[in-house]
């Protein structure tokens, strides 16, 4: 079992407390994950509460719960996943998530979309600093930015759709 708390935190058979605690300080994303492809999920989204979604042994076995939640009922449902207890599944009602529902994941999906428009936007100021169309002070930062976060939202997005 590891719980992985906004991508860089990550505990290793964590115990209730670790689980509460983690959640509680979440900024993002937490993922509870028995293994590679079953998982237990939520994130913060504002104020509207936290939604909750989970998988079971493979892609096929997704499924998100129709609306959000309290950070509570979240941190019960994660408890009792992390105890292998599957009743908390009966207090949601649940809708299959698939690949249009998430964007799909792997190559030809949003990933390659957004890396490309991070290098192009990295390239042209770069070219712009070679050029002269931006004094050669100023390109190298943004480009650098520019080539981070985009490195930064592919690590996100692969780590949201599990590829």
């Amino acid at each position: 079992m590891r719980l992985e708390i906004d991508i860089r935190k990550k505990t290793e058979n964590p115990d209730d407390q670790a689980i509460s605690d983690g959640l509680a300080a979440m900024k993002w994303e937490a993922v509870l994950r028995r293994d590679e492809v079953t998982y237990i999920r939520t994130s913060r989204e504002a104020d509207e509460g936290f939604p909750l979604e989970y998988q079971e042994d493979s892609t096929e076995n997704h499924f998100k719960a129709v609306g959000n939640f309290s950070l509570a009922r979240v941190s019960q449902a994660f408890l009792a996943f992390s105890r292998g207890d599957a009743s908390w599944k009966a207090g949601f009602e649940w809708v299959k998530v698939t690949g249009e529902d998430d964007g799909g994941s792997g190559a030809g999906s949003g990933e390659n979309l957004g890396c490309g428009v991070g290098l192009v936007l990295a390239g042209l100021l770069i070219l712009g600093g070679n050029l002269g169309w931006i004094p050669k002070t100023d390109w190298f930062v943004p480009a650098v930015l520019v080539g981070w976060g985009s490195s930064m939202l592919y690590k996100f997005y692969r780590h949201r759709t599990g590829s």
